[in-house]
């Protein structure tokens, strides 16, 4: 007798095809209900993960403008006045102290002291969300943080005598007083000359790239940090106010904030 056709085959032939009947498996609508609660649950992570990025780099764009602060307060410790914007005398040995400009003078005075060339380009210098546009020259200092060296003056309009010294027209940021013709440093700025310290803002991320933080530049403002902008104060604070308030808005609080006689200077204002 043929085992493969009796009694013995036929049951275990059963047996095998209840099993798989038993077996589960998933139906075509099953996949397509599970692909959407998956696709649902990525769109509602993945905003969740991109906001958590986002505040991570700007948690740490403000430990670097913090780190900039203590730079700049070891250094007006030591000479009483804040740095020269640029020392248009160093080469000739004016101010050895305030080195080329403010930059080099927090860097090698209360910062690291590297002496890496392009020391502005990485560390406390660069924001995590900052990057080097293509277009920029590979020659120029490109950074993530400005000086505010000229205050409300950057907005007013260059008028004949304002590159004499002792022009009636005095800067009004913490880069140095009134510019002076080539080759010859401005005085710096005391201590004592900052009428509010809590109200002043001396350093904040620059967006034209120059590393400069002075108002004309609100038109070029990138979004790095949702909105908001991280600032250092004179007396040390940081706070991160979001771009209208920094930039657009023209109450005498916020413009008095870019001004060491915490005045407005609302004459500076384009007509």
């Amino acid at each position: 007798m043929n085992r493969t056709t009796g009694p013995h085959a036929l049951l275990k032939s059963l047996t095998c095809h209840n099993r798989s009947l038993l077996q589960p498996a998933f139906t075509l609508i099953e996949l397509l209900i599970t692909a959407a609660v998956i696709a649902i649950l990525l769109s509602l992570l993945l905003p969740a993960t991109l906001r958590a990025k986002s505040g991570a780099r700007q948690a740490r764009c403000r430990h670097n403008v913090h780190q900039l602060g203590l730079g700049l307060a070891q250094f007006t410790a030591d000479n009483h006045v804040y740095p020269l914007a640029i020392n248009k005398a160093f080469l000739n040995g004016g101010y050895p102290e305030h080195h080329f400009d403010w930059i080099e003078a927090l860097e090698y005075n209360g910062l690291s002291a590297s002496r890496n060339s392009r020391f502005y380009e990485e560390g406390v210098w660069r924001c995590p969300s900052a990057s080097r546009p293509s277009e920029f020259p590979d020659q120029w200092r490109y950074g993530s943080y400005g000086y505010n060296a000229f205050g409300m003056t950057a907005m007013r309009r260059p008028q004949a005598g304002d590159l004499v010294s002792g022009a009636p027209l005095d800067l009004l940021g913490l880069g140095g007083h009134t510019r002076t013709p080539p080759g010859i440093s401005p005085l710096p700025i005391s201590e004592t000359e900052v009428a509010q310290p809590s109200g002043m803002m001396s350093i904040g991320e620059s967006f034209s790239g120059s590393m400069d933080f002075i108002p004309i530049y609100g038109y070029r403002l990138y979004d790095p940090h949702q909105g908001k902008v991280n600032v250092l104060f004179c007396d040390g604070h940081v706070e991160s106010p979001s771009v209208k308030a920094l930039f657009v808005d023209t109450n005498d609080t916020a413009l008095s904030r870019w001004n060491r006689d915490n005045q407005p200077h609302r004459e500076c204002l384009a007509p």
